[in-house]
């Protein structure tokens, strides 16, 4: 599964806590970096699918 650069930016952008701090220009994607986005996709659907069969708030 091809990641975007957005997904990429979810997990590489430095907090405002780390503003001091440079992003180092990389030649590939650190392996934890993918598996941690990988992980963050898959619960985003996971919980994409939940709230199509039981929306929230629960309606009566």
């Amino acid at each position: 599964m091809p990641l975007t650069a957005l997904a990429l930016n979810c997990t590489l952008k430095p907090s405002p806590a780390d503003s001091s701090c440079e992003l180092l220009r990389m030649a590939s994607t650190p392996d934890k970096v993918v598996q941690t986005t990988q992980v963050l996709a898959l619960n985003c659907v996971h919980l994409a699918r939940l709230l199509q069969q039981h929306p929230y708030p629960a309606q009566e």
